[in-house]
Formats: C-alpha cells, structure tokens, sequence
C-alpha cells in the first residue's frame, strides 16, 4: 500500500477540513445554501457575489467533488515544493481570474446555456495543469493505471475541457477551460510580462504623483533683465 502521509501536509490537510466543514452545512442546509452561493447564468437567476462565493462550495455532484479533492491531495504539495508556495498563491488567482472573466465574457455574449455552478473547478483545473507544465517530463499515472508524461497530460486536459465547453456549453465547462488556460499563460510567462507592465504603470503613476507635487511660478516680468541702480542687470525670474 503506498505511503500518503508525504501528501497530507498542513496546508493540504487544513484544505480538506475547511472545505468538509463547508460541505457539512451544504448538505445541512440543502438546496437553498446552494441556490445562494452557487454561479447561476444570466439566464438562471445570476447574482454578483456567484462568482466568488461559488468557488467555496462543493461541486453537487459527489464524483466531481471527489475528484477535485484528489487532485488537491496528489497535486498542491508537489506544486508548492516546486513552484513555491507565493508563486503558486499567484498563479492560481491569476488563472481564477482568467476563468471567471471567459465564463462571464461567454454568458453575457448568450453562450452559455442556463445552468449552475459549484465547486473547486477552475482551480483544480490550473493546479492540475501547473502540475503537468512545472515538471513537464514527469511521469503520472492516469487514472492511476497509464504512465504518462506530465506535460502529454496537461495538453489533454485542455483538450478535454475545450471538448466539454463544446459540447455542454454551461458554467463549469467553461470555469474549468478558463482555468486551464490561465495556467498556460502563467507557465508560458505571459502573466510576467503582464505583471511586468502593471508594475511599471504603478511605477509611474507614483512618479507623477510626486513630481505633481512641484510646480513653477513665474513672476517679475517672466525672465526679463531689469537693470539696477548701478546699471548691472538682474532677473526677476522666481522658482519654486
């Protein structure tokens, strides 16, 4: 029997307990915890808090549910050790981000048939695929039977989730391609030159702050020469 005890580290474990006490009031509550948090579509009765309170619920289907909570269990604590846990806090809002703005950019343009959402997806999705792309020759097992090389299996899983936005056209579809797409473009370094960017605009927004703090009077005759008593010449010129 393999040894899972290198995978439950605090943060994973932590994780698991936050996101069963969550589930615990779910199935207390019923229906209505998730008609209240849940992501419903434009057509379904959408709310503006949806999207964010959406991603703290667990999935209604157990066998989605289960799943996001293995790839937590195998994939966030190699992730960590190898990106880093700051880098990946990052990468993972970044690809959220990324997946909630696709999601609402499709519902709002009617692409997205009525429909409702909860659960980890879309983080799964890019901690899945951040996994895949940050040891890409690894060796994983798919569905615990198939070696397969890691970055074969991040491609497959956008492949799959671009299938399922195809065909099902609903909110965790779309969540969940908006995910694997976000995670491509953190591994791929776009997000850097994003990142890069928006730091350079604060940069300079503070610049002109400071430099807005200054200002030149003219005064006398605006720089003319006056002469003087003795007949030497003086300039009436004020800065300050």
């Amino acid at each position: 029997m393999p040894d899972l005890s290198g995978y439950f580290t605090p943060l994973v474990r932590n994780l698991l307990l936050a996101l069963a006490f969550v589930l615990a009031i779910q199935w207390g509550v019923g229906q209505p915890f998730i008609d209240l948090l849940a992501w419903h579509s434009l057509q379904a009765g959408f709310r503006p808090w949806q999207p964010i309170t959406s991603l703290m619920i667990a999935s209604p289907r157990l066998s989605e549910m289960l799943f996001d909570w293995l790839v937590i269990v195998f994939s966030l604590n190699v992730v960590q050790r190898v990106m880093g846990g700051r880098a990946l806090l990052n990468a993972l809002a970044f690809s959220t981000l990324i997946a909630v703005l696709l999601t609402a950019l499709l519902d709002i343009a009617g692409l997205i048939a009525p429909s409702i959402h909860g659960g980890q997806g879309p983080i799964v999705t890019a901690l899945l695929t951040l996994f895949c792309f940050s040891m890409p020759q690894a060796r994983v097992m798919l569905l615990f039977v198939v070696p397969v090389q890691a970055s074969w299996m991040g491609w497959l899983t956008g492949v799959l989730a671009a299938y399922l936005l195809a065909a099902n056209r609903d909110l965790g579809a779309a969540l969940m391609f908006g995910g694997w797409i976000g995670a491509v473009m953190w591994t791929r370094g776009i997000a850097d030159g994003w990142q890069r960017r928006l730091k350079l605009r604060w940069q300079r927004h503070r610049i002109e702050q400071r430099m807005g703090r200054f200002s030149v009077i003219e005064g006398g005759r605006s720089g003319r020469e006056n002469s003087r008593e003795d007949g030497s010449k003086r300039r009436d010129d004020w800065i300050n």
